[in-house]
């Protein structure tokens, strides 16, 4: 098999991993529930937690990142090239944010998104991971921690050297997970500043991040 062909094979694989999606099918199966359309309005982990249990939402974050995971060590057996490799990293979390299987309407892809670069760079992984534990110790939002901890994951890439494709595939995703996050996004800035000029931030961060 070519390097292009295999590149195809894996991005179609890596977002046909992506479409399936965990929080959807947990809640289906555990509380005959279609998590888009209650509380949050994702199938992503944290929703799925407030509607079937903290078991939902332990189902919901391993099976997502499992196949965040998953997709591009696919890549690596249907034999892509790094390239391919990033790309099926890049598609397994369109699948997750974007599935077609349920309308294009899934989850917000931290979790898939992490799962990813943990195999393609686990030394990126590992400072997401830590620097989004110091920001929800420092700001007390862990929505808004995991947003900025993965939006550095470029930069860290750039920084230790990483090859073209692992800079490129972070890129993309943190585009992907600000697009998804985009709402919430604009409200969490807009409480910060309010925060910096004094006022209190919200209790409750109101979007599901995973």
């Amino acid at each position: 098999m070519s390097p292009a062909i295999a590149t195809i094979v894996a991005v179609l694989l890596g977002y046909g991993l992506g479409c399936f999606s965990t929080g959807y099918h947990v809640s289906q199966r555990w509380g005959g529930i279609d998590p888009r359309g209650v509380g949050t309005g994702s199938s992503g982990a944290r929703n799925v937690g407030r509607l079937v249990g903290r078991w939902g939402f332990a189902a919901t974050v391993a099976g997502d990142l499992g196949k965040g995971a998953l997709a591009p060590v696919v890549a690596t057996w249907v034999g892509a090239d790094a390239w391919g490799v990033a790309a099926a990293a890049v598609a397994v979390v369109v699948g997750h944010v974007w599935p077609a299987p349920l309308g294009f309407r899934g989850g917000r892809g931290l979790t898939p998104a992490l799962g990813a670069i943990l195999v393609v760079a686990w030394p990126i992984a590992t400072v997401t991971c830590v620097v989004a534990a110091v920001l929800v110790k420092v700001v007390r939002r862990a929505t808004w921690a995991a947003l900025v901890a993965v939006g550095l994951s470029p930069v860290v890439s750039i920084v230790s050297g990483q090859p073209a494709p692992v800079v490129a595939a972070t890129g993309a995703i943190v585009v992907i997970v600000t697009v998804s996050h985009w709402p919430y996004a604009v409200a969490m800035a807009q409480a910060l500043t309010g925060h910096l000029a004094g006022r209190r931030l919200p209790a409750g961060e109101g979007v599901d991040h995973r």
